[in-house]
């Protein structure tokens, strides 16, 4: 016979975490629902498993809500979502200004690792990426921007390269992000 699953131990490395975030909220619940419905937890018991993952003062905070003395867990996640942590679940609304400055501020800064590299490719993506989804800047775009958020010293090398890697495209029209990414690699 197999044995049941049992939640995992606070603080070991696959227990859920939570941060005490805004950004990390809808995340702790997610993987703590995962490890509450394969141990079998209802109610009243999944509830104080919530609070057991958290830090002390969360849980303090989270135990002032009605609904973490009640019997509805759906009911208190959706108190500490919205009374807690309003605004958890809406998805970022970035403007066009907010792209400008992640790549204004990236220019100012010379890039001398692949790191360096992939933490302004994620910053880039993850604001132009909603951007995109929204109809807010165009393909094209997106691909100008990249590149502008790439220092003069290394923005030049990075032309020469596409210009190698990619004869057939005309400098004033805009290299494809994931060129650009590669050409920088290449010289990091």
């Amino acid at each position: 016979s197999t044995n049941p699953y049992q939640m995992p131990i606070r603080s070991t490395a696959n227990a859920p975490k939570f941060d005490g975030t805004i950004m990390d909220i809808s995340r702790y619940f997610d993987n703590f629902d995962q490890h509450a419905d394969n141990a079998n937890l209802m109610l009243k018991p999944r509830i104080k498993a919530a609070l057991r993952y958290i830090s002390r003062d969360d849980a303090e905070t989270w135990e002032t809500l009605t609904e973490a003395s009640g019997d509805d867990y759906a009911a208190f996640v959706k108190a500490v979502k919205e009374q807690l942590y309003p605004g958890c679940d809406e998805k970022p609304n970035y403007l066009r200004s907010d792209l400008e400055f992640v790549v204004t501020e990236q220019a100012k800064k010379p890039m001398y690792t692949v790191e360096d590299l992939g933490q302004y490719d994620r910053l880039f993506r993850h604001v132009s990426t909603s951007l995109i989804t929204n109809k807010r800047i165009a393909e094209t775009e997106q691909n100008h921007l990249y590149l502008d958020g790439f220092h003069s010293d290394i923005k030049t090398q990075i032309l020469r390269r596409l210009e190698y890697m990619k004869p057939d495209i005309r400098p004033e029209h805009s290299y494809p992000q994931l060129d650009v990414n590669k050409a920088a690699r290449f010289l990091l």
